[in-house]
């Protein structure tokens, strides 16, 4: 299909006058074709592309490109009878400023230019000289008065003709808005939600640098946050589950281990036995006790009974003896197997594995506790603790159950500091105000924030550092 031939100076209609236009019906029927072909994509990349290829046709160009204007500048989207575009290759960048010549006069510029021209082509100049593109023409394609892109077409044999500006001029009017559809409805979310943040906030803050616009002001906004709004100031630090009702288990007398009926973890009641000792050298020592003792109250009698009132008194001193000792070995018996004191749960003690094995009298053996008495210990680092009050409530977190904050209240602010870790802590007890959780253990460990009024954020934030440079440069 050929192109229109150039009408005479007196047939053309004046430029930059689209209603004043006319054009050849071959040049509308290459219109016609161009927008049904874009109505029919629903990509934007393949609708770029076939516009591309479709006027490369239509104008026996060399090459034609098309280039999206954003806040960064023009990017180019689609060069006709290529797939895939460099987007680092020299040619490319150049080819965007050309673009960006004609979109920021908002004119078609023709190279060479027209005579008595009052354009500025010094990017359409100096690619040609560059990459020896003899004729070019950039046409910007505007949506309700504004650019959106820029066409670039290149070909050698012949310049561009002003009808052939004018009839690219009617085509791009038709086109620019479907195209303009399909670029906006391709993109990701995140773009489309970027381009209606713009152009909302351009109603706003003008329709030039909107996002720097933004940036300041939320800059300020975020500034004024930091700096007056009252953030809750939380003290932290490391907790220990503790309780006082903790009865140590000891051994009552020195033998050997012969059962053990818990582990630490079970709960017990009261007068549950704990463990047992092995009592067959007791019980040999009972019968052996218990005889001397009937010997020595028979050897007292035969002395009455003799008038032999020194061997009566000291057969009678013997018995008592072994009634002495009979009586420990009965207690020793007594205490052989080892009692809860009340209920509650083993948490030390694992001896099943030492069953046989020998003990000490006043070895510890197993603890056991009550869990209605338990108490939190918090540590508390000396550069927090003048920020604790008492009666400042809190919270913890288990290191086992960190989603579950338990509340607490300030008890009592041990006086002196206690080493530990390179820092100087406070003990803080602190008293749980609900119920004791099933799973609780004495030991158990997490994190403490005690609620210490509010603050800024920007002290909360800087204040360490603060401290730090006070003390490193003595300010």
């Amino acid at each position: 299909m050929s192109v229109p031939t150039e009408p005479t100076p007196s047939e053309r209609p004046a430029a930059g006058n689209p209603s004043r236009q006319s054009q050849s019906p071959e040049s509308m029927w290459v219109t016609l074709d161009l927008v049904a072909l874009l109505n029919e994509t629903e990509d934007y990349e393949q609708a770029a592309m076939a516009l591309c290829n479709e006027l490369s046709f239509h104008f026996r160009c060399t090459r034609v490109s098309l280039g999206n204007l954003n806040s960064d500048g023009i990017k180019l989207q689609a060069t006709s009878h290529s797939n895939k575009i460099e987007k680092r290759m020299e040619a490319v960048q150049e080819l965007e400023k050309v673009m960006l010549e004609a979109a920021d006069q908002d004119e078609e510029i023709l190279w060479p230019e027209p005579p008595n021209s009052y354009r500025i082509t010094r990017e359409h100049e100096q690619y040609s000289q560059k990459f020896g593109a003899l004729n070019l023409l950039s046409i910007p394609l505007r949506l309700n008065g504004e650019v959106k892109s820029v066409l670039t077409l290149q070909r050698d044999d012949q310049p561009f003709s002003l009808p052939e500006a004018d009839a690219l001029r009617l085509m791009t009017d038709l086109i620019t808005p479907r195209l303009t559809l399909l670029y906006r409805v391709g993109r990701g979310w995140w773009r489309r939600g970027e381009t209606t943040s713009r152009e909302w906030l351009g109603q706003f803050l003008g329709a030039e640098h909107t996002w720097w616009k933004l940036g300041a002001v939320l800059g300020c906004l975020l500034l004024l946050f930091l700096c007056f709004f009252p953030w809750p100031n939380r003290i932290s630090g490391d907790f220990t589950l503790k309780t006082d009702a903790l009865i140590n288990m000891p051994a009552p007398f020195e033998g050997f281990i012969e059962e053990v009926y818990v582990i630490p973890g079970d709960e017990v009641t009261k007068d549950a036995e704990l463990l047992a000792l092995d009592t067959r050298e007791l019980k040999l020592q009972e019968k052996e006790t218990r005889a001397n003792m009937q010997r020595f109250r028979s050897e007292a009698q035969v002395a009455m009974g003799q008038s032999s009132v020194g061997d009566m008194h000291v057969a009678t001193a013997k018995a008592t003896q072994m009634e002495a000792e009979l009586k420990q070995i009965l207690y020793k018996l007594n205490r052989a197997r080892i009692l809860s004191p009340f209920d509650g749960v083993v948490v030390e003690g694992s001896l099943r594995e030492q069953i046989g094995a020998p003990v000490n009298q006043g070895d510890v053996l197993m603890k056991v506790t009550r869990l209605e008495d338990l108490y939190v210990l918090g540590m508390v680092s000396e550069k927090n603790i003048q920020d604790v009050e008492l009666k400042a409530e809190g919270a913890v977190a288990f290191a086992s159950r960190p989603e579950i904050k338990f509340p607490i209240v300030v008890e009592l602010i041990e006086p002196a500091a206690v080493p530990m870790d390179k820092d100087n802590v406070f003990h803080v007890r602190c008293r749980l105000t609900g119920a004791p959780a099933d799973w609780w253990r004495p030991g158990m460990s997490g994190v403490i924030k005690i609620d210490a009024g509010t603050k800024p954020p920007i002290y909360l934030m800087t204040s360490e550092l603060i401290d730090f440079l006070r003390m490193k440069l003595w300010l």
